[in-house]
């Protein structure tokens, strides 16, 4: 299994649910650099979704029940991931808070990815924190 999603994928297909269920399961088994690494692609998968369902819509290709007033392409996404979910009682607000943390470890580690290995454990409190006091750091 790999968290690689086709472009002409939907966003609720087998790929990314595939792709979420292995970045989870990478994300709370793993080390900290194995989990540090899959928050950056989570990201990643949650980009590439969400351009995705942006263009089914621009195309008329999304599925009805997605089509709802006020119901962005951050929030299909969320609800497919919260679909590829394997434990129950997710919510919405925790899935909010992966992708803040999953954004925090892909701004650290820049333009690669592996700079996130380097990082002692003082990076494991600035992914965590609120993002006031980043910024407030980063200035």
């Amino acid at each position: 299994m790999n968290t690689t999603v086709p472009d002409n994928e939907a966003s609720s297909g087998l790929y990314a649910l595939n792709a979420f269920r292995l970045l989870d399961k990478a994300r709370t088994d793993g080390d900290y650099i194995r989990t540090r690494l899959a928050y950056i692609r989570l990201i990643d998968v949650f980009d590439l979704l969400e351009k995705i369902v942006g263009s089914s819509r621009r195309n008329g290709r999304l599925p009805t029940g997605k089509k709802k007033s006020g119901y962005r392409n951050p929030c299909v996404v969320i609800d497919d991931y919260l679909d590829a979910q394997e434990q129950a009682g997710i919510s919405r607000d925790e899935v909010k808070n992966r992708k803040r943390v999953a954004r925090r470890w892909r701004t650290l580690a820049g333009p690669s990815p592996i700079f996130v290995i380097i990082y002692s454990g003082a990076a494991e409190g600035l992914a965590y924190v609120q993002l006031v006091v980043i910024y407030a750091t980063l200035r």
